[in-house]
């Protein structure tokens, strides 16, 4: 067997070995309507979202006599909420408009650590006034 044959037998394999890895490799994007229904969708998740925590919030915090254990809970779950509404949802609306990611591999990481830390600080404060 010559060198190049087994060069070409050892690049073949290694291809087959890295592909099986990615279990995204031959997934497909969504459909052109899929991105449709995913930034409606997303859109009026941002509207309401924002909205109707904004409500809560101003509502609560601004009631003393609101202010009990169990509307603490419900208002730091409507902050975290909002927060997620009101940051993260118009990203994720302008990449389902945009059919891709826009805004670089940076702020992908950023928002994803992001959006993650606003739910479990959501959680953790759950299990602190409970």
């Amino acid at each position: 067997m010559s060198t190049s044959n087994t060069s070409d037998l050892f690049q073949i394999a290694v291809d087959d070995t890295t592909e099986s890895l990615d279990p995204f490799a031959n997934m497909e994007d969504l459909s052109p309507m899929g991105y449709a229904i995913a930034a409606v969708v997303l859109f009026f998740i941002m509207v309401f979202g924002v909205c109707n925590n904004l409500v809560v919030i101003v509502v609560v915090a601004g009631t003393r006599k609101l202010r009990t254990p169990m509307n603490l809970i419900l208002l730091n779950l409507s902050i975290s909420d909002f927060l997620i509404s009101a940051l993260g949802t118009p990203l994720s609306f302008a990449a389902a408009v945009n059919r891709r990611w826009i805004f670089g591999d940076a702020l992908c990481q950023v928002y994803a650590f992001s959006m993650t830390l606003t739910g479990k600080i959501s959680d953790f404060s759950f299990v602190l006034f409970n």
